[in-house]
């Protein structure tokens, strides 16, 4: 029903989608396995799980002939297999025989994981299950492709074209090379279909570093967080090199004159012909041609970060109620965030775009870093 009446008369429209009464509901079966084992008196812990996942019946949407009257059909036949392992090192360096000694208790959690497509539905080779333009422009943009063998979290997007020694292709400003059309010359030659794999989102594997001491009253917990691979796309980093503002754009050419702002920049690589690019351009027309939003590679960064989570430094109050021994307060300064390290520029990696309520998945949009955080608990047990 349309919010705008004609003649006082609602009116109503049709579903572009077409209905299918003969949809199934996915399924899934999973088995697992693993095993819980102590040594030391329980100083040493190992705990492992293995699980894999397969579903089938998964229902997509594909397009259908506009001759139809619909624009698209939910169908069956995409499946899924999700296979990962979890595995939990705890140990106790210091164990005290005495109330009030010094205890330290630590762990190690490492978990990996990876889905793959296994089937789509009859006749198709790749579904385009999700995408993200930058406010709708369709040759920005990258996308979220399902193939079968291939691993879900796949990004397809633009990127540099190279020879067979992986150096840059620089336009002659004649012979078209990724596009319709040659680039301007002497700027790099890029794809613009979209399709060419950036990586994958996820990352290899997750590894956290748990950390507990206590001493008498005093309590210290203290939290690593690791995440190692998968990639992130930021259009933080695209707004600062195309506008100047990154350290990576300060270089204007060996030719520069700061009283009129001029200089050339002859790009490293090659030409179509395989020769050396030999070609200068003007700083501005380089570096708004390398940075190009139609090339994704340049703002594509590794997703890795390691963090301290979490430190919190506690204090234990006994006997504070009478007649009730095992009352007790416990007071804790507490920090989150406290350090970074990551080796992509200017961003979080944790801090994901959102559409909406939906993450976007690889991608940062203009994020605020993550808050470091400061503040205290008070508990009461009795």
């Amino acid at each position: 029903v349309s919010n705008t009446p004609f003649n006082g008369s609602p009116l109503t429209s049709g579903n572009a989608t077409l209905a299918n009464g003969n949809l199934k509901p996915s399924l899934s079966s999973m088995q697992e396995f693993g095993f819980d084992v102590r040594f030391m008196e329980n100083r040493i812990g190992l705990d492992f799980a293995y699980y894999n996942s397969d579903t089938k019946n998964e229902i997509v949407q594909l397009p259908v002939p506009a001759s139809s009257g619909y624009s698209a059909s939910f169908v069956n036949g995409g499946a899924i297999n999700s296979k990962g392992f979890e595995f939990i090192l705890s140990y106790s360096p210091l164990k005290s025989s005495s109330n009030g000694g010094l205890n330290w208790d630590m762990s190690f959690n490492f978990t990996h994981y990876v889905s793959t497509v296994t089937a789509l539905p009859q006749g198709v080779d790749s579904y385009n299950y999700f995408n993200v333009t930058q406010y709708g422009r369709t040759p920005r943009q990258i996308n979220y492709f399902a193939e079968v063998g291939q691993k879900l979290g796949n990004m397809y997007g633009n990127k540099f074209i190279r020879d067979s020694k992986g150096n840059i292709i620089y336009s002659d400003g004649v012979t078209p090379v990724g596009g319709a059309a040659a680039l301007p010359k002497g700027t790099p030659e890029y794809t613009q279909t979209n399709d060419q794999l950036l990586g994958n989102y996820n990352p290899n594997f997750i590894l956290t570093w748990s950390n507990t001491l206590r001493y008498k009253n005093f309590s210290f917990n203290m939290l690593w967080d690791w995440h190692h691979g998968g990639v992130i796309y930021s259009y933080t980093r695209l707004g600062l090199l195309l506008n100047g503002m990154s350290p990576e754009t300060l270089y204007r050419g060996s030719d520069y004159n700061p009283a009129t702002n001029t200089g050339t920049i002859v790009g490293k690589g090659v030409q179509p012909d395989g020769s050396p690019n030999t070609n200068a351009v003007p700083f501005y027309t380089y570096y708004n041609n390398y940075y190009s939003a139609i090339n994704h590679e340049p703002e594509l960064m590794d997703a890795s970060y390691l963090k301290l989570r979490e430190v919190r430094l506690g204090y234990t109050f006994h006997n504070v109620i009478k007649n009730n021994p095992s009352a007790s307060v416990n007071f804790s300064l507490i920090g989150r965030n406290m350090l970074l390290f990551a080796p992509a520029k200017d961003i979080d990696p944790e801090t994901l775009a959102l559409r909406g309520t939906n993450i976007l998945p690889g991608i940062e949009f203009n994020n605020l870093p993550s808050l470091r955080q400061y503040g205290f608990s008070l508990s009461l047990k009795y």
